[in-house]
């Protein structure tokens, strides 16, 4: 018993230690800290430190599904199009297919997308029907388009494979030849 008593008044102690410590420094030593922190902090231009209410994050319009008016689900956000300036051109839309198989990518403007807050997130609306979108013609991004251009030229390296030989021929056969 007399054990456990010492032991739990040393871990107390310990514990005090501390507090005692930071008790005895003085106010200026604690003030000088957050003074030199706040001198080395200079504004940066173009930083955005909090999210404006009139904006959405890609990953906001990442996956989200997409609606008619009808409420009825028409397709899922596959990618978000941005312009080289930071405008958001288009969203691509996945309609079709089951479960991603088979399903083809449409992009649509902005400007015919409503965007909506929820209480789950942003919802999407476009006045455009399922089948509309899935006779729409796909959209493919420049490395799609770059891969189907790829494959449809020949081989670059045609002139450098060495052309056929004809099998070496014996030296009983090279003998009669002569």
């Amino acid at each position: 018993m007399a054990k456990i008593t010492v032991s739990t008044m040393a871990l107390m102690a310990a514990l005090c230690l501390p507090a005692a410590a930071i008790a005895q420094t003085s106010n200026e030593q604690q003030k000088a800290p957050q003074t030199q922190t706040q001198a080395q902090v200079k504004p940066i231009n173009g930083l955005i430190t909090l999210q404006d209410k009139n904006t959405f994050l890609a990953s906001d319009l990442t996956g989200a599904t997409v609606y008619n008016p009808k409420d009825e689900s028409i397709g899922d956000v596959n990618d978000v199009i941005v312009s080289r300036d930071g405008k958001v051109d288009g969203i691509v839309v996945g309609v079709g297919g089951f479960l991603g198989i088979g399903e083809k990518n449409v992009a649509i403007k902005m400007d015919q997308v409503k965007m909506m807050d929820t209480d789950t997130g942003v919802k999407l609306v476009l006045d455009m029907t399922k089948e509309q979108l899935a006779t729409a013609p796909e959209f493919k991004s420049k490395t799609e388009m770059q891969a189907q251009m790829n494959a449809q030229q020949p081989s670059s390296t045609k002139g450098l494979v060495a052309p056929a030989q004809e099998p070496a021929q014996s030296s009983t056969q090279q003998q009669t030849q002569q």
